[in-house]
């Protein structure tokens, strides 16, 4: 039989399916190494229309079953708006850069 165990979860929060879990924040203070997914569009896009998309998506997002298949894959939903996923991106980036440029890493 094998055995296995969590160690900790790529997320900013522990997960409603794996409460003993700690995250890797825990593990690695001051760091977050917490996944995220969303939808962007190319700059210049009508406000109105990134509104009604990002509705939309929210919309699906909360329909029972895609709900539950988020959960079986171990993620959560957590819908924002178009400004915080913004900032969240801007944040991440700028989280990671030193990172990016310590190891050289370069776009090809």
């Amino acid at each position: 039989m094998v055995r296995a165990c969590f160690l900790a979860i790529a997320s900013a929060q522990r997960a409603e399916l794996t409460p003993d879990v700690p995250v890797f924040g825990d593990a690695v203070p001051g760091h977050d190494f917490s996944g995220h997914f969303g939808l962007v569009t190319r700059g210049g896009t009508p406000p109105e229309l990134i509104g009604r998309i990002r509705n939309d998506f929210v919309t699906v997002m909360r329909l029972p079953e895609v709900v539950e298949r988020i959960r079986i894959v171990g993620q959560e939903d957590a819908a924002s708006t178009p400004q915080e996923y913004d900032a969240l991106i801007r944040n991440e980036l700028k989280a990671w850069e030193p990172v990016v440029r310590k190891t050289g890493a370069t776009l090809d």
